[in-house]
């Protein structure tokens, strides 16, 4: 089983060129979904592994509180493996076509408190927002988008609104044209 491990490894780094880190990693995977399925599932040859199988391997990284991103790694891992073998014809099945990567964990973003922006300000010398938006009418409209983006990119504000924010601040549009 070992050698279908190094014949992929050697396969992604002279055809694919993957990078080092890259092969480390599916390596390191590769290794681990082995050794699971030799010792405890106690297959010994590539083609007698079953879906269920690698569904068990899976359950085993859940319950070891790897998070959903690394699971979804070793399924990669473990699909372009079993891909592999059968195109190298060393498997005559692929055990990986119905299994589904985990959807990713979201999480909300960290939303700065008006003290941490006040912060931010004053330790990179910017002006305070409220004096951003009164001296756009004063300024060049391309200066004034330039700031705004710059201001509004880090709240990520889809970047297509700035125009038309730029015309409501400086009274170049009425609200109901936008």
């Amino acid at each position: 089983m070992e050698d279908g491990v190094k014949d992929f490894i050697h396969y992604l780094t002279i055809e694919k060129g993957l990078a080092k880190n890259t092969l480390v990693s599916y390596e390191r995977d590769l290794k681990s979904y082995m050794k699971y399925i030799s010792k405890v599932e106690q297959i010994q040859n590539w083609n007698d592994v079953r879906r269920m199988n690698i569904v068990h391997f899976l359950a085993k990284l859940k319950e070891d509180g790897k998070s959903s991103k690394t699971i979804a790694r070793h399924i990669a891992s473990i699909r372009s493996f079993h891909q592999f073998l059968l195109r190298d014809k060393q498997c005559e099945q692929d055990p990986t076509v119905h299994i589904d990567s985990p959807q990713p964990e979201r999480t909300l973003p960290k939303v700065l408190s008006m003290e941490e922006v006040e912060a931010f300000e004053k330790a990179h010398a910017l002006e305070p927002f409220d004096d951003v938006i009164l001296n756009l009418k004063s300024a060049t409209k391309e200066s004034d988008i330039y700031t705004l983006i710059n201001r509004l990119y880090p709240a990520n504000v889809e970047i297509s609104v700035v125009p038309s924010l730029y015309d409501m601040l400086t009274g170049a549009a009425m609200i109901e044209d936008v």
